[in-house]
């Protein structure tokens, strides 16, 4: 006598693609709703990243369980892209510190219930804030890296990880091209991800612009309309422009000059007080992207045994090379780019 196991009811049954949402959906847990222009973008660009998905096969890896399934259909990778979206709004009861403001220059005000509140020196900077420059700038700490804000600039902290860039310019700089600090600038025309270490991107509703002073940074295009993604990495001394058709040529860039000036003058105050006048020296030069030449091998030796005290007299840069040549007995000129220091004017 042969015996048959019982057969589950089809009706009760759920395909695997539908658990996975269902757990997806779960793990989320509850999201703050964006609002209808938020969703739309989400929907654009998860449509155009299942386009890929599908044409280049992509597999997703569920690292809990270590299994391996392909999200098939639109309808899956929609709901994981808007839930990816909607994640990185702030989260209620999970807000977590992002950063402190190191400088802040003129009135820049942190948007509360849609008031604007200025800021104060040494405020913390918080995920789900809204930064408002206006015609004040700031300078941002987050973790190793600098981040600055230029005047008549929006700026959203989502997370410790991704800030978005409504308007304006922001600079970032990570110090070391081995920053382990991960941050991703969303913009209306795509993404911009820093993988070290001095650059700037410039954004208006419609156009996205990225300059690279050094290191390199990698950008990633969205197309709406033809539902596509483009990856590029762009260098030290280039540049690239994205709108929401299409991402540019990649074209030569100064690193210093009148476009960078901004930078150096929200940068957060150097302390010169018992440091050698080689690390004024270097600091001053990267801040403004020029090269640092020493007129011979004994010069640079004696600067690293000349002490600084006080602090830096001024604002004005060239100024504040006067003051310290004139302290230090060296003679220190910008000229294309190139910092130089002499002996005398006569390059002695």
């Amino acid at each position: 006598m042969t015996s048959q196991e019982p057969q589950p009811n089809p009706d009760n049954r759920k395909s695997s693609s539908e658990q996975s949402i269902a757990t997806l959906l779960k793990l989320a847990g509850e999201r703050v709703q964006p609002d209808i222009a938020a969703m739309s973008k989400a929907r654009a660009a998860a449509h155009a990243s299942w386009r890929l998905a599908v044409k280049k096969n992509w597999f997703i890896t569920r690292k809990r369980r270590f299994t391996t399934f392909f999200l098939g259909g639109a309808l899956a990778a929609t709901i994981v892209a808007v839930v990816l979206v909607i994640g990185m709004h702030a989260v209620p009861g999970q807000v977590v510190e992002v950063g402190r403001f190191a400088r802040i220059e003129g009135q820049v005000n942190r948007i509360d219930h849609r008031k604007a509140v200025p800021l104060r020196d040494n405020a913390v900077l918080m995920s789900g804030d809204v930064v408002e420059t206006d015609a004040g700038r700031v300078a941002i700490n987050i973790g190793a890296l600098s981040l600055r804000l230029d005047r008549d600039t929006r700026l959203i902290a989502m997370s410790a990880q991704d800030v978005r860039l409504d308007h304006g310019r922001l600079y970032v700089d990570s110090q070391s091209i081995n920053s382990p600090v991960v941050l991703r600038i969303h913009t209306s025309t795509g993404l911009v991800q820093h993988e070290g270490t001095q650059f700037q991107v410039i954004a208006t509703q419609d156009v996205t612009q990225v300059e690279v002073r050094e290191g390199r940074v990698r950008v990633e295009h969205v197309n709406t309309r033809q539902q596509a993604v483009q990856q590029i990495e762009i260098g030290a001394g280039q540049a690239v422009t994205m709108d929401s058709q299409q991402l540019g040529r990649v074209r030569p860039q100064a690193v210093y000059g009148e476009q960078w000036n901004w930078v150096a003058d929200i940068a957060p105050e150097f302390d010169i007080d018992g440091r050698p006048l080689t690390e004024y020296l270097t600091w001053v030069a990267r801040e403004h992207g020029w090269q640092l030449r020493y007129a011979s091998t004994d010069l640079e030796r004696n600067a690293r045994d000349i002490r600084l005290h006080g602090r830096l007299p001024g604002d004005d840069v060239r100024q504040q090379l006067d003051n310290v040549g004139l302290i230090t007995g060296t003679y220190l000129n910008v000229e294309h780019g190139v910092l130089t220091i002499s002996a005398s004017m006569a390059g002695e």
